[in-house]
């Protein structure tokens, strides 16, 4: 009995701020369970949007793949912004810049899966080549230290060319070894690598002559 009535003091003491809890946490869950099923719908909504795009007229292609960009979920967001990407270096003239923007708000998404933020460092590099070789290096330069990544063997190709084109005779020849030396190189990539090599060879073998010329 003198359990109770301590029970029942505590309960008339602070009734108030008891049910005032219980009236949160009811509504909490509750609202949690709502946002929740919203953003259900929502990811629901987006996947029919992006099923029916190719059957939708340039100007209501556009007007989604704009949409999905901005408030789509993770996966479509990436989506949206890389074919918004390809389209700005489809375009006539190319708008490398935008491209390159568009596939910066992937790469630097911290909600992607890092393999995704890699494949969308590497087109940036790739839409910037020609254009910003400066920035494309420090791009391909971030994936070159991604030795566990798929993008590995292309970022090195890519430095190697870019060196090549730049006149750094030893830096593109050295990085074309490191590409060759990879276990399980694609055999297109291998092929390319060796003609590289080879006339790297040559051309440094070229330029001893003339200098002793």
């Amino acid at each position: 009995a003198l359990h109770e009535e301590r029970l029942l003091a505590i309960w008339y003491r602070y009734k108030v701020l008891i049910l005032g809890a219980v009236a949160a946490l009811v509504v909490g869950t509750g609202g949690w369970q709502v946002m929740q099923s919203y953003q259900r719908t929502q990811a629901d909504k987006v996947a029919e949007q992006w099923q029916s795009l190719e059957q939708l007229d340039p100007a209501a292609k556009q007007g989604v793949l704009e949409t999905v960009a901005t408030n789509g979920n993770t996966g479509f967001r990436a989506l949206a912004h890389s074919t918004l990407a390809k389209q700005a270096l489809e375009a006539t003239p190319p708008d490398a810049a935008k491209a390159a923007a568009l596939y910066a708000a992937v790469a630097n998404d911290g909600s992607v899966p890092t393999w995704l933020g890699d494949v969308a460092r590497l087109n940036r590099a790739l839409a910037l080549l020609g254009v910003d070789n400066a920035t494309a290096t420090t791009e391909l330069e971030a994936l070159q230290e991604r030795t566990d990544s798929a993008v590995y063997p292309p970022a090195l190709e890519l430095l190697a060319v870019l060196a090549a084109a730049e006149g750094d005779t030893p830096k593109a020849r050295d990085l074309t070894n490191q590409l060759l030396a990879l276990p399980n190189l694609p055999a297109e990539m291998r092929q390319r690598a060796s003609i590289r090599l080879g006339a790297l060879s040559t051309y440094r073998w070229t330029a001893a002559l003339r200098g002793r010329c």
